[in-house]
């Protein structure tokens, strides 16, 4: 938010832009600062350059930023961003169509997710204390609820569970955080309809990374999948503690994990990914 200046105007301003607004106020811009003049001059400071300025009919008054738009707020003279509904970055890791429809998006910051009404976003906390679930949306602006977990790097991999939830494969991700305090795990597994509902699966206790500047259990899952009894498979390369990069979960819980040791074949130590074919 921005507060109003009243000042004399004592030399020439080299103003960006002028116009006058349906009371016969001339306004004006110059660097990060807004201008009126009635009788005398006043300025309205905002955190970035700002371009220009457009009237409506209804007196409501934007100014076009480096940043996005900025709605000038006469009644209360502050400054305030716009920001339309969208999804938190359009810079996505990995994207799913759910089976009803709905398209959901992963990135460094969480999910964004398209329905039939626009977006809304779960996100990442970025500071103390600050996780909120909404009870209800207003789809005419951005929409986030914000949780207690790590995304990570960014999200390697999200599939739509037979039980309805996204489980998300973290890239690069420590069991916790601090500076705020947020949860990882190498899967996440979200309920996007019941935000609070989230679980972190700790895989540092299937396998894990560390290096010798940095002995602090690391995750990195590049794929998940289920088959088709329903079991999920969780591709967890560099395993240098434990050596077995796939992990097998079935329906009732129990893990199980595999490496060369445990096949009849070589398996890479680093796999970046795995499939299956629904027929056999």
């Amino acid at each position: 938010l921005s507060v109003l200046n009243q000042q004399p105007i004592t030399t020439p301003i080299d103003f960006k832009y002028l116009a006058f607004d349906n009371k016969d106020y001339l306004w004006g811009i110059k660097g990060k600062t807004i201008y009126r003049k009635d009788i005398g001059f006043e300025s309205i400071t905002y955190r970035y350059d700002l371009q220009s300025l457009a009237f409506d009919f209804d007196g409501t008054i934007f100014a076009g930023s480096i940043m996005g738009l900025v709605n000038v707020d006469t009644a209360n003279w502050v400054l305030e961003s716009v920001i339309p509904n969208a999804p938190r970055t359009g810079q996505f890791s990995s994207i799913t169509l759910l089976k009803d429809g709905r398209l959901v998006c992963a990135s460094t910051w969480g999910l964004s997710i398209l329905e039939d009404h626009g977006w809304r976003n779960i996100l990442e906390i970025i500071s103390e204390n600050t996780q909120v679930i909404q009870s209800s949306y207003d789809y005419n602006a951005f929409i986030a609820d914000t949780i207690e977990y790590d995304f990570g790097e960014y999200v390697a991999d999200i599939e739509e569970g037979p039980d309805g939830k996204i489980y998300c494969g973290i890239r690069g991700v420590y069991p916790e955080r601090f500076n705020p305090y947020k949860r990882g795990g190498g899967v996440l597994i979200l309920d996007i309809d019941n935000p609070e509902d989230v679980i972190a699966i700790d895989t540092t206790i299937l396998g894990y990374h560390t290096t010798q500047s940095n002995s602090t259990p690391y995750m990195v899952v590049k794929d998940v999948e289920f088959d088709a009894v329903g079991n999920l498979w969780v591709v967890n390369p560099y395993v240098i503690n434990k050596n077995v990069p796939i992990h097998v979960r079935n329906p009732d819980g129990e893990w199980r994990s595999y490496g060369s040791a445990e096949t009849s074949v070589k398996i890479s130590q680093s796999p970046n990914g795995i499939a299956f074919d629904w027929w056999s």
